[in-house]
């Protein structure tokens, strides 16, 4: 467990720090790890819970990408900041963590885009477990799927309230959307135009050629 200062993963340009739920920790912290357990049992995915230093708040759980961030520094990803309602400078108090594997959530679409998923649940199933280590109940997410930003609720989760979602059978079900269909709808007739658009575009580029 160790006392470091948040800086915002916006000042970083690194790949997967933006998207997901990874964190990036100092050197140090891997060698302290490294030092307590050995390598054989050294857990994977490696979890860790952010708490705010003096507060009652619960702590919500997060996965590290690298051990490169500046010593005394945790690199936290900016929606992860505006949940915990943190700002740059300040302190969290960061521990190596355990959780349960995740075996059921229950997601409520927030993005006008759902309605345009082929299998919204099979796609959201394998796009959660590539993007983010854990799920947090009572979170908002940003799942990338092809290319659209898909926004969900996280209703509930099983078998606790913060699941790891790495080399699990993760089930998921949904909540009516908050949005009403008409501009579900609409937005699927929109994108299906876009794609239309770009394939004539395609098929006449490659026919000029």
């Amino acid at each position: 467990s160790e006392l470091l200062r948040v800086v915002s993963g916006e000042v970083f340009d690194i790949r997967g720090l933006s998207e997901g739920d990874k964190i990036l920790l100092p050197p140090s912290a891997l060698q302290t790890l490294m030092s307590l357990v050995p390598s054989s049992q050294m857990p994977k995915p490696m979890l860790f819970s952010l708490q705010v230093a003096g507060s009652n708040d619960p702590p919500r759980h997060a996965g590290v990408l690298e051990f490169s961030a500046p010593e005394g520094s945790v690199v936290v990803p900016l929606w992860i900041m505006r949940a915990m309602g943190i700002a740059d400078a300040d302190s969290l108090i960061v521990t190596s963590s355990t959780l349960p594997k995740g075996t059921f959530a229950k997601l409520q679409p927030l993005s006008e885009e759902f309605v345009t998923l082929a299998d919204p649940k099979a796609t959201l199933e394998q796009a959660i477990s590539s993007v983010y280590t854990t799920l947090n109940k009572g979170d908002s997410i940003v799942v990338p799927v092809d290319g659209l930003d898909i926004e969900v609720f996280v209703v509930e989760l099983q078998p606790a309230d913060a699941v790891c979602v790495i080399d699990t059978e993760l089930e998921v079900d949904f909540v009516r959307s908050v949005i009403n269909e008409e501009e579900q709808l609409r937005r699927a007739a929109e994108i299906e135009e876009e794609r239309r658009a770009m394939d004539w575009s395609m098929s006449m580029v490659e026919g000029s050629g």
